[in-house]
């Protein structure tokens, strides 16, 4: 965010020399709001007769697990996901953890058969970025740093496979100028079909639990759920399946996901009071999205507050939903 001053008073000469945390707010007179809590990562000045601008780029607690190496890592085999993430995030310092986790259940990571042959133990080198998000992928769960830097770890909205159902969408926009129960959108909206994720066929691989023979399941798409050319496949070796029925569940539930194009879209909206948090359901013009990136942009000169919005959904080829 940019900062000027008329005169050089060298009160913020300490952002060009020494790394600090920062927090931004946005409001008038006392009536403001905290959006942001982070480090600065870089600044630049420029200096005019009579002004000087400060720009400082800056990020949330992201930027330092991005960093920090894990350095003898422990096993965490068998623990339940969150306490995992929990230790690793707090490796660098930050303590400041959240569980807002609401399924009945808790994902466990998977245990190795000897102790000399972990399943859940990391790489000395390994960011505690990659560490963390290893285990996300396979709770279906997020981390996020929210605007008061508190570290917030909850199963994924809909979870994997994007069921709308378990949902209830977070805010509501719209092209139509007149509506005044849903936000209006700014400008254009842009939308885009993405075949590269796309397969129509499915293979699974697994083990039965007691016997430990092999289990291979494969399902392709019918002539109607089919949107591609030619045969690309899909692989996923599971162990934890455990037997025959579970693989052909899972390929069926993977099978609404990935058979389907996902339907990407961007636009703008000016500055709400809705607060969004990573992979919310939205709707946009009455169809249903899953927010992936929001950028707020905001200027003192202009007294502007934009938001750009980046969702997605999946199924977008056959029309509304997926």
């Amino acid at each position: 965010f940019p900062y000027t001053t008329l005169f050089r008073s060298g009160r913020y000469d300490f952002l060009r020399t020494t790394q600090t945390g920062i927090r931004l707010y946005w409001g008038w007179g006392m009536d403001t709001k905290r959006t942001f809590t982070g480090i600065v990562v870089s600044a630049a000045s420029s200096e005019k007769p009579g002004m000087e601008t400060l720009v400082l780029s800056c990020q949330d607690y992201m930027f330092i697990l991005k960093n920090f190496p894990m350095l003898n890592s422990p096993f965490y085999d068998g623990m339940v996901y969150f306490y995992a993430i929990q230790n690793i995030v707090r490796r660098a310092g930050i303590n400041d953890i959240e569980y807002l986790w609401d399924n009945t259940d808790d994902y466990f990571l998977p245990s190795g058969y000897a102790f000399t042959k972990p399943a859940a133990k990391f790489d000395d080198t390994q960011p505690l970025y990659e560490c963390y998000k290893w285990i996300l992928e396979r709770a279906e769960a997020c981390f996020y740093f929210d605007y008061d830097g508190i570290g917030r770890v909850r199963n994924l909205p809909g979870g994997l496979f994007s069921d709308s159902s378990a949902e209830t969408p977070i805010a509501y926009f719209t092209r139509d100028p007149n509506s005044v129960d849903k936000i209006i959108l700014l400008d254009e909206k842009n939308v885009e079909y993405d075949y590269s994720d796309t397969v129509n066929r499915i293979v699974v691989v697994s083990l039965e639990r007691d016997t430990k023979n092999l289990i291979l399941y494969t399902k392709s798409a019918t002539a109607e759920e089919d949107m591609l050319l030619y045969k690309r496949i899909g692989y996923l070796e599971q162990a934890a399946l455990g037997g025959f029925d579970e693989a052909v569940v899972y390929a069926d539930r993977l099978s609404r996901r990935v058979f389907n194009v996902i339907r990407k879209a961007s636009f703008k909206s000016i500055g709400s009071n809705s607060i969004l948090y990573p992979l919310n359901f939205i709707v946009v013009d009455g169809d249903e999205f899953r927010l992936i990136g929001l950028t707020r942009n905001y200027s003192s000169e202009s007294n502007d507050f934009i938001m750009e919005y980046n969702v997605e959904w999946v199924g977008g080829a056959r029309g509304t939903g997926g």
